[in-house]
């Protein structure tokens, strides 16, 4: 019996310590600068999100943009959010 338990133990454990391990699928792009569309061209969010401006639930759509790599493609942006840029009245 020991000689069927012992490698079903080792297989549990090898599976086990892989789901540990395995990299979150945390949605990175959050960290880093926003930009929503003016028109044709990007710019820069200011504030935070739920006090400054928000995203307004829209099916389709995209409320903000980020920029996967600024040094090597400074030009080229990506979708983040979804929903509609909508910024907030100061009170």
């Amino acid at each position: 019996m020991k000689k069927v338990t012992m490698p079903i133990a080792a297989a549990v454990l090898a599976v086990v310590l892989l789901i540990s391990f395995r990299p979150s699928r945390q949605n990175v792009c959050v960290y880093a600068p926003q930009y929503y569309k003016a028109g044709t061209s990007y710019v820069p969010v200011k504030g935070v999100q739920g006090v400054d401006y928000d995203c307004l639930y829209e099916p389709i759509g995209t409320c903000t943009y980020y920029r996967p790599n600024p040094v090597w493609q400074p030009n080229y942006y990506v979708a983040c959010k979804t929903g509609f840029y909508w910024p907030l009245l100061d009170q």
